[in-house]
């Protein structure tokens, strides 16, 4: 009996450690947010800086050495302000807060040990209200840096700060989220959110900002996040709402987008650092988050698979934000602090069907798809991410009867015994 007794407690233990492989490392005091403000109101940018890394918080920015064995978090910079992004040059520190009014940004001239309200009148001469979303810094000069308002643009300057010019006036309305120089292309730059109508924008400069286009406009509602190829500077990845898109010049043009299961925010892309080809997303299913989820690619972002996914006893209101050192991917979440997790731990790809083909598209009535014998289950579902319809696969028939469904743009889902495709479909009369 006692022999039973032991081996059961050896396979609760097994069980336990195989299953929770997140290794959580602290801030979820500093991150969480105060009572009266959404948990979700922050949105930090973290940096990766060398090998320490540096996390915006409610109080102050931390940071971390991550090739040491130390696990304590230290106080780096702008103590008790609630940041949202920052950028460094030198000793010269620039953070943006999260305020509507007062010390819109902050300046440091000692490396975070002191600091002052450095809001230029320049963010407050357009309006009365005003709250700055994203700060960015040109890596080709670092005195160069953009800001992202969420009420009338993108600033720029190319002092530090010292003075600023407006480059945009375009706003989404809604909500602005994303705003970055090209990091090989100093003239490029894009931004982007969603718009009063909820669509998702871009706009995007190839000549520093003297004329722009709007490259993204779709039902999607917003645009989170864009990545670029380290070695390709023509290829960019977008993560938006339910979908993560493909450029092939910079960001002028954008392809028909990969579209997630399940309606999953996309806040975060990256390409890992020693194979490109692999890319990862996270982010947040629209609603109650208590499942971590990583998806990955491993064809530059053509077509996705869930690679880890773990269910905490807690919601983490999703990932906000994800760095990698090494071979880690350092988790930022909304309610629960930080986490790191293994890129070892990552499951390999199972086979996808990336080229798998749906037609008519416009439809009128029916539609119709190839390998019939693969298809599992067939799931239909607006762009609410609301399931309108669902059939079991048939093995002897490739054909949809989309009758009842009024006109409109929807995503269709074929499920296989080992991953899925996610097609937009548009029903016409």
């Amino acid at each position: 009996m006692k022999k039973n007794y032991i081996f059961l407690l050896l396979c609760t233990a097994i069980t336990f450690s195989a299953y929770a492989q997140l290794n959580y490392i602290g801030l979820k005091e500093e991150l969480t947010a105060p009572r009266e403000l959404p948990y979700n109101s922050l949105r930090p940018e973290m940096q990766l800086l060398g090998d320490y890394l540096y996390v915006p918080t409610f109080s102050g920015i931390y940071k971390k050495q991550l090739n040491t064995t130390a696990t304590n978090w230290e106080p780096y910079a702008f103590a008790g302000q609630p940041i949202r992004d920052f950028v460094k040059n030198g000793d010269r520190i620039l953070a943006i807060t999260n305020k509507e009014q007062d010390s819109l940004m902050l300046a440091s001239n000692d490396d975070g040990a002191t600091f002052n309200d450095f809001t230029p009148a320049h963010f407050l001469e357009m309006e009365n209200f005003n709250r700055m979303f994203r700060i960015a810094q040109n890596r080709q000069n670092p005195n160069s840096i953009i800001v992202l308002h969420f009420t009338y643009g993108l600033s720029k300057s190319t002092d530090f700060g010292e003075s600023w010019v407006n480059l945009n006036d375009y706003t989404g309305g809604y909500q602005d989220r994303f705003a970055d120089f090209h990091p090989a292309d100093s003239l490029t730059i894009n931004y982007g959110g969603e718009t009063e109508f909820f669509s998702s924008y871009i706009q995007h400069t190839a000549d520093g900002g003297q004329t722009w286009s709007r490259t993204d406009l779709s039902d999607n509602n917003c645009t989170h996040f864009i990545a670029a190829h380290p070695t390709n500077p023509d290829f960019l990845l977008s993560g938006s709402e339910g979908r993560i898109s493909r450029s092939l010049d910079r960001g002028a043009t954008w392809q028909d987008p990969y579209w997630i299961e399940g309606y999953f925010y996309i806040y975060k892309i990256l390409f890992d650092i020693n194979n490109p080809s692999i890319v990862y997303a996270a982010g947040a299913r629209n609603g109650a988050n208590n499942t971590v989820t990583i998806y990955k690619s491993i064809d530059e972002g053509i077509s996705w698979q869930i690679a880890y996914e773990e269910t905490l006893a807690q919601d983490t209101g999703g990932v906000a934000d994800m760095v990698q050192y090494g071979n880690q991917l350092i988790l930022l979440t909304y309610k629960e602090g930080m986490y790191a997790l293994d890129i070892d731990l990552l499951k390999k790809n199972k086979p996808v069907y990336g080229n798998f083909i749906v037609y008519p598209n416009p439809t009128n009535g029916f539609l119709e798809y190839e390998r019939p014998e693969t298809v599992k289950e067939i799931v239909i579902t607006d762009m609410n991410g609301r399931t309108l319809r669902k059939l079991a696969g048939n093995k002897k028939q490739s054909k949809i009867d989309l009758s009842g469904i009024t006109q409109g743009t929807y995503l269709i889902t074929f499920y296989f015994k080992e991953g899925q495709v996610t097609k937009k479909i548009i029903i016409q009369d």
